[in-house]
């Protein structure tokens, strides 16, 4: 019988500027060490399971175009320092509050935020460090999501691609 172990890596960019949603700090120690975060999940589930199926699950992209509200404010507040929503009084104050929030830098909270930027380089760390295990499947749902903006209502979650989602996994599932 096989043994199956599905584990993903929720993604740890997260918004940390929305005063709705606070992140835990911790959150962003990952985010900026996402490559060796990845890594030592992976070998400590090979140490618990040496026996399982080990599937990881890239982060989906983010269409920075789908977020509204507290959410759209944040990815404008990192929209780069030549655009004119960066020099906007609420953007300015987006950026304050993160840095103020978890005594980090500015580009600290740039390389944490939830954006399409962020989850495409968290795709990248993830590839990379799993390169070296041929054992390891990986469902690449940034793929499966990028450029699909209108597969999602809130810029993030993409409901109607989670059967594309799941048939992509039972396939690699199947192959094992």
């Amino acid at each position: 019988m096989l043994s199956i172990v599905e584990f993903w890596a929720a993604s740890t960019a997260h918004v940390p500027g929305n005063p709705a949603r606070p992140v835990p700090t911790v959150s962003l120690r990952c985010a900026l060490s996402y490559g060796e975060l990845v890594h030592s999940s992976l070998h400590e589930l090979q140490r618990a399971a040496p026996t399982a199926r080990l599937v990881w699950r890239t982060t989906n992209a983010v269409c920075d175009s789908g977020f509204v509200g507290d959410w759209h404010d944040v990815i404008h507040a990192y929209s780069g320092s030549g655009s004119a929503s960066y020099q906007l009084p609420s953007a300015r104050r987006v950026r304050e509050r993160c840095t103020r929030r978890y005594n980090v830098s500015e580009a600290v909270c740039e390389q944490t935020v939830m954006n399409r930027q962020n989850t495409l380089a968290q795709q990248r760390l993830a590839l990379k460090a799993l390169s070296d295990d041929p054992g390891v499947g990986v469902l690449d749902a940034f793929a499966l999501t990028d450029g699909r903006c209108t597969s999602t209502a809130d810029g993030r979650h993409y409901p109607n691609l989670l059967a594309r989602i799941n048939t992509h996994l039972l396939q690699k599932l199947v192959r094992a």
